[in-house]
């Protein structure tokens, strides 16, 4: 078998009850998903693997960025997708997502990511090349962007924009 051209990267700790519309959003999309669990104690692991997904137990060490890395170490496809339980990609056509990533030259696509129902939309870094000088940094509020403008200016390689539009419904009925 070939090399997964997209993995869903992903961190979790107790959430069966969003974890399944998560996966089911991704599942046509994804060639893996790669799910690091940092202390469940639902049925959030037995829910991941019914879908197919490689666990990882990571104890929590109060790290964001530490975790996230660990799923991207795990990571075996061509290029990330990083979601979150809470999230939920909006139906697309597996085969225009695919061919998008394999024609084009760009380090990293931004996705649309609606934050909440009423929100307006804007574009996230959610999608890039699988590459060992891509990881996140800071223990909250992590972020990956200046990771990704680092690797796209020391290769001189482009962002652009994906079809992709996740939406954010953690925070919905709050």
């Amino acid at each position: 078998m070939s090399e997964p051209l997209l993995t869903a990267a992903m961190i979790v700790r107790d959430e069966e009850s969003h974890l399944p519309a998560c996966l089911q959003s991704i599942r046509d999309v994804v060639d893996e998903m790669v799910i690091v669990d940092t202390g469940s104690t639902d049925a959030t692991v037995t829910v991941a693997r019914s879908f197919g997904a490689r666990v990882h137990r990571h104890p929590w060490t109060g790290d964001f960025a530490q975790a996230r890395n660990a799923a991207l170490e795990l990571a075996t496809g061509r290029w990330i997708l990083y979601i979150d339980a809470d999230e939920r990609l909006r139906p697309i056509a597996p085969e225009l997502v695919r061919a998008h990533l394999e024609k084009t030259a760009d380090v990293a696509l931004r996705v649309r990511l609606r934050p909440f129902a009423a929100a307006t939309p804007y574009w996230e870094y959610r999608l890039w090349r699988s590459d060992p000088r891509i990881r996140f940094v800071g223990k909250m509020h992590e972020k990956v962007t200046m990771a990704i403008r680092d690797v796209a200016d020391a290769d001189r390689r482009a962002i652009g924009e994906s079809e992709l539009f996740l939406e954010h419904v953690g925070y919905d009925g709050d």
